[in-house]
């Protein structure tokens, strides 16, 4: 009898925590989900330092099969994580963090996500053009002669870098780095 019992319990454990899980519908948005947002306003980082709070907004409803998970207008919010001022060479560049999605009923959930814009996390951070160049001969031997190549070439020195500038009408996009459970 004991035995029986003994293997009852995890049995009526595991059936209680499914109809948990049915009770509160719960909705799992898989980790590397996209949602496309825009900044609420400029973020540059000619204003910004470290930690400060940057918002964005979703222009259009983001579905999950048929539920609504994001519906238009809601924000995400977060901070600067990652920021370097522009030097001789190299523009400024800035990363982002999403910790919050406040829905437009005024709900807030916590998420985990990074800002991705032109293909990576990080806006800006390009190498600037060369300031000047040199002209160079570059020397080219054959079967009868040798002759030269006349080319312009970089001559080491770049013009001084431009601050990176995210506009409100630049299309982002928040990139959930775990799963995000809606309930």
């Amino acid at each position: 009898m004991k035995k029986f019992f003994l293997l009852l319990i995890p049995l009526l454990l595991a059936l209680n925590a499914l109809t948990l899980n049915v009770a509160f519908c719960e909705t799992v948005i898989p980790k590397g989900t996209i949602v496309q947002v825009y900044a609420k306003k400029p973020i540059s980082t000619m204003n910004y330092q470290e930690g400060d709070i940057i918002y964005f907004v979703n222009p259009s409803d983001v579905w999950s099969g048929e539920e609504n998970i994001f519906p238009k207008n809601t924000i995400f919010t977060g901070h600067i994580n990652f920021l370097k001022m522009p030097v001789q060479g190299v523009n400024g560049a800035f990363k982002g963090k999403i910790t919050k999605v406040i829905l437009p009923t005024g709900e807030q959930f916590n998420i985990n996500a990074v800002i991705h814009y032109k293909g990576g996390t990080t806006v800006g951070g390009e190498l600037t053009s060369p300031a000047s160049y040199n002209r160079a001969v570059h020397v080219t031997q054959g079967w009868t002669f040798m002759s030269g190549t006349l080319q312009w070439v970089p001559s080491g020195e770049y013009e001084f870098g431009q601050h990176a500038t995210l506009t409100t009408k630049d299309p982002v996009f928040i990139l959930l780095e775990d799963d995000y459970i809606m309930r």
